[in-house]
């Protein structure tokens, strides 16, 4: 659920081809929000499906909805965008899972884009055309589809970690933890070990004396505390 609460305004400037090289003023509006946070256990438990996709598109106008309020057409009372995903791999699925490898298929996201404004939760990044993502998905919305679980929270972006960088301590332990769990090659048991912990950030990859190989970059860490230290570069 959301507060259309909207604390902040960046202005950004696109250029648009079709006005001859004129350009047009978007509003950037973050969005607070009241989502549940969940831990990674919790976040899994709550998950319909866990994939891996291949965004198709970007965000923009054909593919979001703005729900106007009734009591003020002036305002949005919600807003949220269909993207569609082809699905790399899937993880994990319970009896309600009905997707496979290969499929293309529609995903709810916590951003919306007209010509004027685009509406986002706060601190979310949406979804990139070209860019992979682990997603934790249910149908637990209004729209019965798909849905991004709480923002950031239910997405980690596989391909580009810089992303990484910018999550809160909370979304930052489950990007590691998906990672671990879903895109090394270590065994079960070392899986399962590494799951258990804390995860933590480290200032520096020199300060870590393990390192796991993932498909587009490395994973270091240490794992001698209570808590594992990471870098992910």
């Amino acid at each position: 659920m959301r507060k259309l609460v909207l604390p902040l305004v960046f202005i950004i400037a696109f250029a648009l081809c079709a006005c001859g090289g004129e350009s047009s003023v978007v509003k950037e509006i973050p969005v607070q929000s009241d989502y549940i946070q969940y831990d990674y256990d919790a976040l899994k438990a709550t998950s319909e499906i866990i994939i891996k996709v291949l965004a198709q598109d970007d965000l923009s106008e054909k593919n979001s909805i703005i729900v106007q309020d009734e009591n003020d057409p002036d305002a949005v009372s919600d807003y949220y965008a269909e993207r569609k995903v082809k699905v790399l791999d899937v993880y994990e699925e319970n009896e309600h899972g009905s997707v496979k490898q290969g499929d293309t298929m529609t995903v709810v996201e916590d951003a919306a884009m007209t010509k004027n404004y685009y509406y986002h939760g706060e601190d979310y990044k949406a979804l990139e055309s070209g860019s992979e993502y682990i997603l934790f998905l249910n149908r637990d919305n209004a729209e019965g589809q798909y849905s991004i679980i709480s923002a950031n929270n239910g997405k980690v972006c596989t391909s580009k970690f810089t992303e990484m960088e910018e999550l809160d301590d909370r979304n930052y332990e489950i990007a590691v933890k998906a990672l671990i769990e879903y895109e090394s090659d270590l065994m079960d048991d070392e899986k399962a070990s590494l799951l258990k912990k804390n995860v933590q950030k480290s200032g520096s990859k020199k300060e870590l004396s393990k390192s796991i190989q993932l498909q587009y970059g490395t994973l270091w860490y240490d794992d001698s505390g209570d808590a594992i230290r990471t870098v992910v570069q």
